[in-house]
C-alpha cells in the first residue's frame, strides 16, 4: 500500500502520531478543515503539511491507519484454530469495545462507506468492505465445513447478512443515529447493557447460522 505520510511524520512518538491521526479522522467525518485539526492535535497548520504534503495525504494515512487496524482485528481472529462460532463471538464482542475506543474510525468509515463521489474516497471504501467480505465469507465457508449450514447455503449472501449486522452494531455505538435506534428498540437501560446485547446478537446468528447450537443451549 502507498505510504503517504513523510519521515517526519515516522520519527514522532507513537502517542503524538496516535494523536494527530485520531483528531484528523474526527475531523474528516466532520467537516476537515485542517486548522481545527492542527489546533486540536497541538501542532501549527505548517507542520501539519509538512508531515503530510496535503490535506488528501492527511486524509489518505487517516484511512490507511484505519485499514491497517481492520486487517490486525480481523486477520487475528481469523488465524485462530478455533470453531466458527467462538470466532464470530469473538467479532461480536469486540465491536462494543472497539467503537467506544475508536469512535473517530467508525463515524469516518460511515462517511467513507457512504460517500461515492470521490474516486479515492470510493477506492478506500472498496478496501474496506474487500477486508470485512474475505473475513466473513471464510467464517461461511468453515461453517459450512462444520455442518453449520444448509448443503445448498450461499456462503456470499450469508457472509451479507453477517457484515449488515456487524456494520449496524458498529454504528450503533458510534453514530448518534444509530445510538438513537438502539434506544428506540431496546430502551436506554438495556441499550448500554453490553452482555445483553452481544450475548443476544449471538444467540440470534446462531438461530440463524446453527440453530442446533441454539437447543443444545437451553439444555
Amino acid at each position: 500500500m502507498t505510504k503517504y505520510n513523510n519521515e517526519l511524520f515516522d520519527r514522532l512518538p507513537a502517542e503524538k502520531r496516535e494523536k494527530i491521526l485520531r483528531v484528523a479522522a474526527e475531523e474528516f467525518a466532520l467537516m476537515g478543515y485542517t486548522n481545527i485539526i492542527a489546533e486540536k492535535a497541538g501542532i501549527s497548520v505548517g507542520a501539519l503539511f509538512k508531515y503530510f504534503g496535503s490535506k488528501e495525504n492527511c486524509f489518505i494515512s487517516v484511512l490507511t491507519e484505519g485499514l491497517k487496524q481492520l486487517e490486525r482485528i480481523l486477520g487475528g481472529i481469523m488465524a485462530e484454530k478455533e470453531p466458527i462460532l467462538i470466532k464470530i463471538e469473538r467479532v461480536i464482542k469486540l465491536i462494543p469495545e472497539y467503537s467506544k475506543h475508536h469512535g473517530e474510525m467508525v463515524r469516518l468509515y460511515f462517511e467513507v462507506t457512504s460517500n461515492g463521489e470521490i474516486e479515492s474516497i470510493r477506492e478506500f471504501g472498496k478496501k474496506f468492505e474487500g477486508l470485512s467480505a474475505k473475513a466473513y465469507r471464510h467464517i461461511m465457508k468453515e461453517a459450512k465445513k462444520e455442518g453449520l449450514l444448509p448443503a445448498d447455503a450461499d456462503e456470499n449472501v450469508y457472509a451479507f447478512c453477517l457484515d449488515n449486522l456487524f456494520m449496524m452494531l458498529q454504528f450503533s455505538y458510534a453514530c448518534t443515529y444509530y445510538q438513537q435506534r438502539k434506544d428506540i428498540y431496546l430502551g436506554e437501560r438495556k441499550a448500554r447493557n453490553d452482555e445483553l446485547v452481544t450475548s443476544q446478537i449471538m444467540q440470534f446468528i446462531k438461530g440463524a447460522i446453527a440453530p442446533g447450537a441454539v437447543n443444545n443451549d437451553k439444555k
